[in-house]
């Protein structure tokens, strides 16, 4: 019990300042930014508001179930400590992005093409520093076929995986001070190689594995 008050309490904050900002925000109110940080999409004040706070719920949920019917539970048991920072890490990043959209939409002058970087970076280097921890499982990890297939490919891929998306974080984290196009140049290179890179290392692994087999 003692490991859900935490989350519900954060849950709690970004319903509480949903409820105090509803009579200071516009009828309809910024909800997304393009590359540029250009407002490209608007909602309702309700939507925009009370979205974000469902959306942290099912977060939470998700995380909370995963480990309950994941076909190898057992393995997940021993990562539970790692899976609820995992849990709080998301929540606490949403409540932040939550935050934000509020005070933009009250008038604050928030440069969203510097910020999302900062953020997603900031995410990046919590994840890869937890990735190598997770023991062999369906839910949490680089999961790919061979992955899967193999606990040994899964911890190599998962230690090398965690360490491109560590340093991948840091690097866009420092991204976001550079000229907008190089900016996006740099957070989508970073962003393409710590997807692509898992992939590859775990393919490469497999096929070791399975001719020294």
């Amino acid at each position: 019990m003692k490991k859900w008050i935490l989350p519900i309490g954060i849950i709690a904050a970004a319903l509480i300042i949903s409820v105090l900002s509803y009579g200071r925000m516009p009828d309809q109110m910024p909800i997304h930014w393009n590359a540029y940080g250009e407002v490209d999409r608007y909602a309702s004040k309700l939507v925009g508001l009370f979205l974000m706070p469902a959306i942290m719920a099912g977060v939470l949920l998700l995380i909370k179930i995963a480990p309950i019917i994941d076909p190898k539970r057992a393995n997940l048991q021993k990562s539970m400590r790692d899976i609820d920072t995992v849990n709080v890490i998301t929540l606490l990043v949403l409540l932040v992005v939550h935050c934000v959209t509020i005070l933009s939409s009250m008038g604050v002058d928030i440069n969203m093409s510097v910020l999302a970087p900062i953020i997603a970076g900031t995410l990046f280097v919590f994840l890869g520093n937890l990735l190598p921890r997770f023991k062999h499982n369906y839910s949490f990890g680089i999961r790919t076929p061979w992955t899967l297939a193999n606990e040994q490919v899964w911890r190599r891929s998962n230690l090398i995986g965690g360490r491109v998306m560590f340093f991948g974080g840091l690097v866009m984290i420092l991204c976001a001070f550079l000229p907008t196009e190089w900016m996006l140049v740099g957070f989508f290179l970073i962003l393409a190689i710590t997807i692509v890179t898992p992939l590859v290392i775990s393919y490469l692994y497999f096929r070791k594995y399975n001719t020294n087999s």
